[in-house]
């Protein structure tokens, strides 16, 4: 396969949708960062749920359990 075919595939909407369920799936079994977590582990994990649609009111229960915990 062509780089340009595999790009192609990659930008078009099979490979979106590929990536935002990928996305959704991993989003799903990770677990949310602890207090001491590195920076860049934050943004990888920040950046995977938006990507999958796991942001804003949709939550991973991680999430919802470590923000009940704050108040």
């Amino acid at each position: 396969m062509p780089i340009n075919d595999l790009l192609d595939w990659i930008f078009g909407a099979r490979g979106a949708l590929v990536v935002v369920g990928a996305c959704a799936l991993v989003a799903q079994v990770l677990p949310a960062p602890v207090e001491d977590a590195p920076t860049w582990w934050r943004v990888v994990y920040r950046a995977i749920n938006i990507v999958g649609g796991n942001s804003f009111k949709a939550a991973n229960a991680d999430d919802v359990a470590a923000s009940k915990k704050d108040n």
